[in-house]
């Protein structure tokens, strides 16, 4: 008796629908990490920009004094440097405050992928759950299975399950590509996963920066 892996279309229309489900749970975890990551690298540019800009006005503050010391200083070109440096300091901050806006953004979406992630765990539980019940039902149903399981245990008495391990162990793992299909995306750098409902609410509290309890104290 050699039993065979079976595809997604030969199982039952409800768990076609279920799979449905979590096929469109995925996919919008997924987007919500495709859309955090993008958010996270535009304010590191953001910051860098800020950071390069800062050092240029630094540049430009120390050229202006340099200049100011000289015995025959051009007051023209001193004035156009310190005119630079104070424009690339504001040019600089611009960008700070905008990297700073969008950081309360960050949090957001961390908020919005634990959310999600937690509504593809569920639904893995569920599809998960559905196919070991058809997948069990389906092979139990094989003919003279019951018959052969029945004398066995006839046979066996309370040495039956001892048996049947013994059995199973000396098989090759039969391949499941419906069920091992059926998992959660890898965690990103930055995504915060609540262990549970008070932790979920303890991340919205805080902004999607911690589930700590300590943090809300």
């Amino acid at each position: 008796m050699q039993t065979t892996p079976i595809n997604q279309v030969e199982l039952s229309p409800l768990f076609q629908e279920q799979h449905a489900k979590f096929v469109a749970a995925r996919s919008a975890y997924h987007e919500s990490q495709e859309t955090y990551q993008a958010i996270v690298r535009e304010t590191a540019r953001l910051e860098q920009a800020a950071q390069a800009l800062e050092a240029e006005a630094e540049q430009a503050n120390n050229s202006w004094k340099e200049m100011a010391k000289a015995r025959h200083a051009d007051q023209r070109k001193i004035n156009q440097e310190v005119e630079r440096s104070v424009q690339l300091k504001m040019e600089a901050e611009k960008y700070r405050r905008t990297a700073g806006v969008r950081e309360e953004l960050h949090g957001e979406i961390v908020v919005q992928m634990a959310k999600a992630r937690a509504d593809v765990c569920t639904n893995i539980t569920a599809l998960r759950d559905l196919y070991c019940d058809e997948r069990i039902a389906a092979l139990l149903a094989t003919e003279g299975l019951p018959e052969l399981l029945r004398e066995l245990r006839d046979l066996a008495g309370d040495d039956f399950k001892g048996h049947l391990d013994k059995t199973a162990d000396q098989a090759e793992p039969i391949a499941s590509p419906v069920l091992d299909e059926i998992h959660a995306p890898k965690i990103i750098p930055g995504e915060i996963v609540p262990k549970n409902g008070m932790e979920m609410r303890r991340l919205e509290i805080s902004g999607g920066k911690t589930t700590s309890h300590a943090a809300h104290q």
